[in-house]
């Protein structure tokens, strides 16, 4: 249930930060005018450069209370509205002081009302806005567990997959289901996974997707026709040992993703890949922290768990079909205020791989952009 007192102690709390914003503005402006003897224009710009720091502090660590670190995310907006506030600041002050001949404390108090007015609609509205969850709770779970790989012409390497994960699989206490979606591949992979499902039809479903359409469109229609309490995703190469799922569900949680690692302390890189894709790996997610997200050192490592209803949240608002689907879900994840824990995996590089590094960068590259747009416009709220 929701609390009833929320909104009412939202606006106490923004009008506590309001009420002390502006002794910072009045200070700030006085300091510059009359003891600086600078114009009343740049004391102004002085004053709102102030107050509207202090603001975003407060406001983001007290008042809207983010969970997680979203500054990168956050300062695009509060950017834009920090310089239309400025430009109203700037403009109100020299019409009411140089040109109406009002009194500057006068002048300035009246502007500061109309800029935190702004700030306040702005602020709320755009810049923190917490962004609405689709419910998806009212779908119980059929299961404990949803295996969910996307495959794309793997007739080499799909059948031992599978037949590997059903050793293990079978022999674990919870319910479990696994989900093969083909990606319209022009192989055999369709014929060999749809031997094993008529053997194992309770255990193995197959989904097709009618054309090529990308691992991300993939990814999405199995997840969307999941239905474990947990969805893990995994590659159909087996980089990520299935035997990772026992140490992912040891430590689920409702509320959390919880995503593999070959980055960090206890992961365990049994076969590393090329020199060359390593470095175009670790230059590419460098490049995703700076733009997109923050404080994740490996976003593309394909063995990742999701509880169930966050898992379709999520994966309802996708829009990225291709490589950058990982990013752009956690991005979401992110903006929401989804907790997100790497947890190190043993991993080992697996030959046959179809994938170009150059092009794939390139590819990547041009999906983040349209991330960071469909942010910016507000497509994923």
């Amino acid at each position: 249930m929701k609390d009833k007192a929320y909104p009412y102690r939202f606006f106490i709390k923004y009008s506590i930060v309001g009420i002390l914003v502006t002794g910072v503005d009045f200070a700030i402006f006085s300091l510059f005018l009359y003891v600086l003897a600078i114009p009343p224009v740049p004391s102004k710009v002085a004053a709102f450069l102030g107050a509207v720091t202090v603001s975003y502090g407060l406001n983001r660590v007290w008042t809207f209370r983010s969970r997680q670190s979203l500054v990168r995310q956050q300062f695009p907006r509060f950017l834009a509205v920090s310089i239309i506030g400025l430009s109203l600041s700037a403009f109100f002050i020299h019409l009411l002081v140089v040109r109406m001949f009002v009194h500057p404390l006068i002048s300035n108090g009246i502007t500061s009302g109309i800029v935190l007015s702004w700030n306040f609609l702005a602020n709320k509205y755009w810049t923190f806005k917490i962004r609405n969850r689709r419910d998806f709770r009212d779908e119980p779970p059929g299961k404990e567990l949803s295996l969910v790989i996307p495959a794309y012409n793997e007739e080499h390497r799909i059948g031992k997959t599978i037949l590997e994960n059903l050793e293990f699989l079978s022999m674990q206490p919870y319910s479990w289901e696994m989900i093969v979606v083909d990606d319209g591949s022009q192989d055999e992979t369709i014929k060999i996974v749809g031997s094993i499902v008529r053997n194992r039809p309770d255990s193995v479903r197959l989904l097709r997707l009618p054309r090529n359409s990308g691992k991300g469109a993939a990814v999405q229609f199995g997840v969307m026709n999941a239905v474990g309490r947990y969805v893990i995703m995994a590659d159909a190469d087996n980089a990520t040992p299935i035997e990772e799922i026992g140490n992912f569900l040891k430590e689920a949680r409702e509320d959390t993703i919880l995503i593999g690692s070959r980055y960090i302390g206890t992961s365990n890189v049994e076969r590393k890949q090329s020199g060359f894709r390593v470095l175009i790996g670790r230059l590419g997610n460098i490049v995703i922290n700076l733009f997109l997200l923050e404080g994740i050192r490996d976003t593309q490592c394909g063995f990742k768990m999701f509880p169930l209803a966050l898992a379709k949240d999520l994966f309802s608002r996708q829009r990225i079909h291709g490589w950058g689907f990982d990013m752009e879900i956690l991005t979401i994840a992110q903006g929401m205020g989804i907790p997100i824990r790497e947890k190190g995996v043993t991993w080992r590089d697996v030959g046959g791989s179809r994938l170009r590094p150059v092009r794939a960068a390139v590819n990547t590259f041009l999906e983040l952009v349209k991330i960071k747009v469909n942010v910016w416009s507000g497509l994923y709220e």
